[in-house]
């Protein structure tokens, strides 16, 4: 794909964190510009060159994370439920 290897790792260790820490509410913001910036690079370097068909998941991921990047978040978070 053309990009370093320890960049394949970071990618893949914030998807796997980042899903569990959003998923328990957990720094949500900052994860979702963490997988916006992922995905313009998913965007950029693999299926960029196939096509916006090929690109079409991976764009509509990206509109998501921006979606939880600017919505405020929930009245359930983690952070919320300790009283923070």
């Amino acid at each position: 794909m053309g990009i370093p290897v320890i960049l394949a790792y970071l990618v893949a260790a914030i998807e796997f964190l980042g899903g569990i820490m959003m998923l328990l509410g957990i720094w949500t913001t900052q994860i979702a510009w963490f997988f916006v910036a992922i995905m313009i690079g998913a965007i950029a370097f693999v299926h960029g060159a196939q096509g916006f068909v090929a690109s079409q998941f991976v764009l509509t991921l990206l509109i998501a994370s921006l979606a939880v990047a600017y919505l405020p978040v929930g009245k359930y978070t983690y952070k919320k439920l300790l009283g923070r």
